[in-house]
């Protein structure tokens, strides 16, 4: 009888040994799988991120007129983030001031109106993508029914070290532009900055 006991204990602390490995693998296994899962969603967000650059780029390609360049980098935009209003403060003589090109008329008020000359420049010395909650950090007054109405934010432009001035996106609903997003649209921002930079206009502007 003891050592049949002592048996049935040998084999109880071998299937609890083997459960607990059992236990510890798939927990490692889970943890792969997870790891795997973030590596593929990170791969398709960067092979889009390349996508999009690679047709911005292209359509940019001969384009040396201020208002041209604005105006299709706002139809990219636009095609990346639907809905989206897309306006371009850039700096000037006079400090940083929106450059007009026929801008996308989605909302009955102009949002651009909000951004003095002192939230412009707040803006560009900041230079990072700033969200509505970054807007009003800066210095940005808006009412209650503007914070609950629309969704804000802005994307820097430079070239080397010099701020350019900044892409200003706005659309109407609470739900952010999405983080993702405008990191994509920040990606192109050196090329597209220097693709104003060199422009006759952009020259005589600054």
């Amino acid at each position: 009888m003891y050592q049949k006991s002592k048996r049935r204990e040998r084999v109880r602390r071998m299937i609890r040994g083997l459960n607990k490995d059992r236990k510890t693998q798939a927990k490692k296994v889970d943890i792969l799988c997870h790891d795997l899962v973030d590596a593929q969603r990170s791969f398709i967000s960067r092979l889009e991120t390349l996508r999009f650059a690679a047709a911005f780029y292209r359509s940019l390609l001969g384009v040396s007129d201020l208002t041209q360049i604005l105006r299709t980098a706002s139809d990219h935009i636009g095609g990346k983030l639907p809905e989206v209003s897309v306006s371009f403060f850039l700096m000037g003589p006079d400090g940083c001031e929106e450059v007009p090109y026929i801008p996308q008329a989605t909302h009955s008020i102009r949002l651009e109106a909000l951004l003095d000359e002192s939230v412009c420049q707040a803006i560009c010395s900041a230079n990072r993508i700033n969200s509505l909650e970054n807007l009003l950090a800066l210095g940005l007054q808006v009412n209650a029914g503007v914070t609950g109405k629309y969704c804000l934010a802005t994307i820097p432009l430079s070239s080397g070290c010099r701020p350019l001035g900044f892409i200003f996106l706005h659309r109407e609903g609470p739900d952010s532009l999405g983080a993702e997003n405008l990191q994509q649209v920040s990606a192109v921002c050196p090329g597209f900055s220097e693709a104003i930079a060199t422009t006759e206009r952009f020259s005589r502007f600054v």
